[in-house]
């Protein structure tokens, strides 16, 4: 079993974290948005929980894997996070803006 973090469950998001709890080999085990109110709202519907940040969310041992669908300009930060906490990492795209940053 993949335990997923997911941060950004916006309209893609949304989309994202369906398809990680229809998957039998998958669960979404942390949502972080910085709309609270989505963000609780994903985590009730997928029996997920709301991470208060992306830190406590990536030293979760428990958590396999990272999805990115948060806003572009987050990407970037996220990514590197997420390689350095050691995690498996799908990301929507762009990564980021600025080629060079990428």
């Amino acid at each position: 079993m993949i335990r997923f973090c997911q941060f950004g469950v916006g309209l893609i998001g949304s989309v994202h974290a369906a398809n990680i709890a229809r998957n039998p080999k998958a669960s979404l085990r942390y949502v972080v948005d910085v709309d609270g109110k989505a963000a609780r709202r994903a985590a009730e519907k997928y029996g997920a929980r709301v991470a208060p940040d992306a830190a406590a969310a990536l030293a979760d041992p428990e958590v396999g894997a990272v999805l990115i669908a948060s806003p572009t300009n987050t990407h970037a930060e996220l990514l590197k996070a997420a390689a350095k906490a050691g995690k498996e990492i799908f990301c929507e795209k762009p990564i980021d803006l600025d080629i060079q940053r990428v």
